[in-house]
């Protein structure tokens, strides 16, 4: 248990690489952390702006879960931020290939279309941009965007509907002027 605390104090910086009576752990820490320890770690070292930390981190989480999206979006994340947008590119769409919710590929597609826009390449941008926006847990009232319009009810047509919508074109009659 002190060794874990050890390691989780060097991965955040509060120690210094003082092992004055033992030698540092041979395992690296990714091994040695849980994957929900270690995405609590990545949280708490891009919150402190330690995006180093954070890339390391998140390269444990992905030898030992090649499809973690959470470790692709941290690696895109942390990519984009040093400037290698190729990279960062490609993290992200392999965090949108292995997103498990609606969230997490609207996340990731809204990552690449910034990846595209600042590499100026506006189209893209924009078709990954209407991938998050498909993507999205809600829409931007509030309603869920994958829910279909409302059934008629059994033994209306779709023509009534739209005429109790619509009232000029309702077949109800019309009050007439007086002449």
């Amino acid at each position: 248990m002190l060794r874990r605390v050890a390691i989780l104090g060097l991965c955040l910086g509060l120690i210094g690489p003082a092992w004055s009576d033992s030698a540092p752990p041979a395992a690296p820490a990714s091994e040695l952390l849980t994957p929900e320890d270690s995405r609590a770690l990545i949280l708490r070292a891009l919150s402190a702006d330690r995006h180093d930390i954070a890339g390391k981190l998140a390269l444990g989480l992905l030898r030992a879960d090649p499809e973690d999206p959470f470790g692709h979006m941290v690696m895109s994340t942390v990519l984009m931020r040093a400037g290698n947008l190729e990279e960062a590119r490609r993290a992200a769409k392999l965090a949108y290939r292995h997103a498990d919710t609606r969230r997490r590929r609207h996340e990731a597609a809204r990552v690449v279309a910034a990846t595209e826009a600042r590499d100026e390449r506006f189209v893209l941008g924009q078709l990954w941009m209407r991938r998050a926006l498909q993507a999205a847990p809600t829409a931007p009232t509030g309603r869920s965007t994958n829910t279909a319009p409302c059934a008629a009810p059994p033994g209306s047509s779709s023509r009534s509907r739209a005429r109790s919508r619509h009232p000029r074109t309702s077949t109800m009659a019309r009050p007439t002027g007086s002449t």
